[in-house]
């Protein structure tokens, strides 16, 4: 009998963590009904090998290789590979609470044909307790999602691939994973998970939420720190501007914007330090910014291409009348 659901986990250097992300899979009732796809994406050579044993251990579990680095990679492989017609993406760092596998297969048989993503619930596994008091934006860029209600969240979607559900008819007519964006290695330019859903909503499909499939999300110490954040939200910005569609005169109107708000959120997050989400938004205006910036010096060098060309062709036509004027 043909898988129910396609579970593709992407691993980067984690061994210990996703040994214990498969060991709580395979834990769940209703697991015999799933195929596993973990996807090594470039691990070094030790941890490689550490993974290849462990997985030889565990016969429902499909290993794959890719010698290129990069989450949208790994996860465009695993969907390719996935024999379902719903996969799930789980982060390798992320735990499967109780039910999870069973409320999944549930929720791709039930949910209604129009839904192409289901979000779940995240919940974050704090380094230490009791833990910090973080603001929205960071615990966005941490991958928590705790909504209070299941329903529609297509008008505002909040959706992290630690614990996802794609169709993947869906999937495959928007082309994949965008490879532009998306982590590779220590490299925080992410958004891939956004940009997917933003592109599965065009197609006209919505965006479901549901809590009764929950995961615990390890959060890695480093993350609590500001320098984290600050570049975690600068690549985020980058991202947004590099994948948002927009007109020559949108971008113009965006960049004046941002011009004015930047030096204003500094000024605020000097007067109110407590409130860090003040320093994250600057990141990002900063990072959407100087993609905006990039885009107009983009502009300028074609202009200046297209410049260099004619004038070429016009010295070429020149030279070429004075040749028949000397010829008569």
């Amino acid at each position: 009998m043909p898988p129910r659901l396609s579970i593709v986990i992407a691993t980067h250097n984690r061994y210990a963590d996703l040994c214990a992300c498969i060991e709580a899979l395979e834990q769940q009732p209703g697991i015999q009904q799933c195929e596993v796809i973990v996807i090594d994406s470039a691990s070094s050579d030790e941890c490689k090998k550490q993974i290849a044993a462990f997985l030889a251990q565990h016969s429902c579990v499909a290993l794959h290789r890719l010698d290129e680095p990069g989450v949208s990679r790994a996860r465009n492989l695993g969907a390719t590979l996935a024999s379902a017609a719903w996969f799930a993406t789980l982060d390798d760092d992320a735990i499967p609470k109780r039910g999870w596998v069973e409320s999944a297969l549930e929720l791709c048989r039930s949910v209604p044909n129009d839904v192409g993503i289901v979000q779940g619930r995240v919940d974050p596994f704090w380094p230490q307790l009791p833990p910090p008091a973080l603001g929205k934006l960071w615990r966005d860029y941490l991958s928590i999602v705790q909504l209070e209600q299941e329903g529609d969240m297509t008008e505002h979607h909040v959706c992290a691939g630690a614990n996802m559900l794609v169709k993947k008819q869906a999937w495959s007519a928007i082309g994949g994973y965008n490879t532009a964006v998306g982590r590779v290695g220590s490299n925080l330019v992410s958004g891939i998970d956004t940009d997917l859903a933003q592109r599965v909503v065009e197609l006209g499909l919505k965006v479901y939420y549901s809590n009764r499939i929950a995961v615990e999300h390890k959060i890695h110490e480093n993350r609590l720190t500001r320098a984290w954040i600050m570049k975690r939200a600068l690549m985020e910005g980058r991202a947004q501007g590099e994948t948002q569609r927009r007109s020559k005169r949108q971008r113009v109107l965006l960049a004046l914007k941002l011009l004015g708000a930047i030096p204003a959120l500094h000024l605020l997050s000097r007067v109110r330090p407590e409130q860090d989400d003040l320093l994250v938004r600057q990141q990002i205006d900063v990072g959407i910014l100087g993609s905006l910036a990039a885009g107009f010096l983009g502009d300028l060098k074609g202009i200046t291409r297209q410049n260099q060309t004619l004038s070429r062709w016009r010295g070429a036509v020149g030279r070429g009348s004075l040749d028949v004027l000397e010829r008569q």
